[in-house]
């Protein structure tokens, strides 16, 4: 996907965003959940003004921040090489704002269900998406697992995502178990993708460590 294009998209799910607040802010009550514990218990609130505007600000600065990073980044060759890939990783991140936005609305809509349950859904895809893009990341000092083993190797580079690319997938997977388990939904979520993210840094040592060796 193209960076016109991308724009476009971002622009068209921030508007949406702000239009669907807009529509229903007459009838939020004054103070509305803003923030959800570990349990999917609301222990936040902000006024309904901020509770419309927040999340649609942020969308806009997430997008204007990420898609302008690539062009000053060091090493940006390479993000230009999977520039496509992470175009879409940048929208997947914008449409997962505007999930939790209209689940923030309806919550505060009065309308029933556990937060964290519903986020799973959400969160499961977006971490698919984090594999599909690891999976085809350049050495780079912005987008990937940048690790001083990673950075310093392309080959430890590509082994650590290759492996990485996978576990993100597959927590991603087990991130839906919080639908059926709500009770352990924040573990579901939260768990199966530090472990990854833990595999992945222990990982890119030991392979720097065997490269090395290999070398002397």
């Amino acid at each position: 996907m193209n960076n016109k294009t991308t724009w476009i998209i971002l622009a068209i799910l921030t508007a949406a965003s702000l239009v669907m607040g807009l529509a229903v802010y007459g009838m939020l009550p004054d103070q509305v959940a803003s923030h959800w514990n570990a349990r999917g218990e609301a222990d936040g609130y902000s006024s309904a003004l901020s509770g419309v505007l927040l999340l649609p600000a942020i969308m806009l600065a997430v997008a204007v921040l990420l898609m302008f990073i690539p062009v000053i980044a060091p090493l940006k060759e390479n993000i230009a090489a999977f520039r496509e890939d992470y175009n879409a990783m940048v929208i997947a991140l914008a449409g997962f704002l505007i999930y939790v936005h209209i689940l923030t609305l309806l919550f505060n809509l009065g309308v029933d269900f556990k937060m964290n349950s519903l986020l799973a859904p959400g969160m499961g895809g977006l971490f698919f998406m984090m594999g599909e893009l690891i999976g085809k990341a350049r050495r780079n000092f912005f987008a990937g697992i940048r690790t001083p083993w990673t950075l310093s190797s392309d080959s430890v580079w590509k082994k650590t995502h290759e492996r990485a690319a996978m576990g993100y997938k597959v927590a991603g997977a087990l991130t839906l178990l919080a639908i059926l388990i709500p009770q352990w939904a924040f573990f579901f979520i939260i768990g199966p993708i530090m472990a990854v993210s833990l595999y992945a840094v222990v990982y890119s040592y030991l392979e720097f460590e065997r490269e090395k060796a290999g070398k002397a």
